[in-house]
């Protein structure tokens, strides 16, 4: 998905879940901000010439679990959905199709260890592209060797990256990222990898091994 804004300089922006990318894109140009799906491709190539273009990431894991959490495991309206369109799925792989009657059930209990088996196989099986935004590799899901980024920002210093980004493409001097309250999600990482055998943990690091080494993130 490609966000198309225009604030005295022309921008675009890779729009990623849970990297607050969306929200400097509002803060910046407001309801100016336009959402672009497919484009032909003579349109999107001028555009990846002449925009500036950006990209938020953030720790693998640690975004793996953000996901898990707000999508899988929180009662919020949009994890409901998720549980809905993702749960039974995740579980019958898991745990074999007649594991649940009811499918409104299917989302009972679905564990982080049963994520991550289903993100494995399911990688496996109907490659990366199969798998949802919210966790689908950068590498796959951004093609960071093929489009030439000009910025590359990390959510771990979001706010001065974010900073950095208004000022270059002349944003106004009185606007400004606004402040992040700190995730909990970081000291929880530990914890959830804690929960997969040694096999697991080595073929999901295997998944995000490039997203590792082009981020310069350690494992």
């Amino acid at each position: 998905m490609v966000r198309e804004v225009s604030v005295r300089a022309v921008l675009v922006a890779l729009a990623l879940p849970s990297i607050a990318c969306y929200l400097l894109l509002v803060q910046s140009a407001g309801p100016r901000v336009a959402e672009e799906g497919f484009m032909e491709t003579s349109v999107l190539s001028y555009k990846l010439r002449t925009y500036t273009k950006f990209l938020f990431v953030r720790h693998p894991m640690e975004r793996l679990v953000s996901a898990f959490r707000n999508k899988l495991a929180s009662n919020s309206s949009s994890a409901t959905d998720f549980r809905r369109r993702f749960g039974a799925t995740i579980l019958k792989v898991r745990r074999g199709v007649g594991a649940f009657r009811n499918i409104s059930k299917a989302d009972k209990g679905l564990t982080f260890a049963e994520f991550v088996y289903y993100l494995i196989e399911r990688s496996y099986t109907g490659g990366l592209q199969s798998l949802n935004e919210h966790w689908a590799p950068y590498f796959d899901l951004c093609h960071p060797c093929t489009i030439r980024y000009d910025n590359i920002g990390k959510y771990e210093t979001l706010e001065e990256d974010a900073e950095f980004i208004l000022r270059k493409i002349g944003a106004r001097p009185n606007l400004h990222f606004p402040p992040i309250v700190n995730s909990r999600t970081a000291s929880l990482v530990d914890d959830y990898l804690a929960s997969l055998t040694p096999d697991m943990s080595r073929k999901l690091y295997d998944l995000y091994e490039p997203d590792f080494t082009l981020f310069q993130y350690e494992p």
